[in-house]
């Protein structure tokens, strides 16, 4: 319970917005989609392809592949730490 309190206070001081808001929502759904792609890449999904990621969030979030950024990489990753 920690882990998603934590999250969620984040993307509050992230969005500077209430509950309940589009604003929170979308910088939880940030937050929550940063901490999942260096979970996915930590444990060894690194070996999906880029490509392959971006197109089933496009198809998720029904934009063109191109309209989305690059995943980074476990490097990439890692350098931000």
């Amino acid at each position: 319970m920690f882990g998603g309190t934590l999250l969620h206070e984040l993307a509050h001081a992230r969005s500077g917005a209430g509950d309940v808001t589009r604003e929170f929502e979308l910088a939880l759904t940030e937050v929550m989609g940063r901490m999942a792609t260096k979970v996915l890449l930590f444990d060894g999904f690194a070996a999906l392809s880029s490509s392959t990621i971006n197109t089933v969030g496009a198809a998720h979030r029904g934009r063109a592949e191109s309209e989305n950024p690059p995943v980074p990489s476990a490097e990439d990753v890692e350098a931000t730490d």
